[in-house]
């Protein structure tokens, strides 16, 4: 293979390399892309968690408060 490499013009030399070193670039831009929405994924995910925490939070008091509503209809 690297008989063939060394027989071939400057340009075709040229063109091949260039051509690997795109392809590296690319495969390396694809991983971190890849680690990029994993992170976002997890961050949403979390980001998520707390809005449902809060939803829960909410609820409760809503109950609390109706709670209240009927303990004071009561005493009228």
């Amino acid at each position: 293979m690297l008989k063939k490499f060394k027989n071939l013009d400057n340009i075709d030399k040229a063109l091949i390399i260039i051509t690997i070193i795109i392809m590296v670039l690319l495969i390396g831009n694809l991983i971190i892309s890849i680690k990029h929405i994993s992170q976002f994924n997890s961050i949403r995910n979390s980001g998520n968690d707390r809005w449902f925490q809060v939803e829960e939070r909410i609820v409760t008091y809503e109950h609390k408060v109706d709670q209240l509503e009927e303990q004071i209809k009561n005493l009228k």
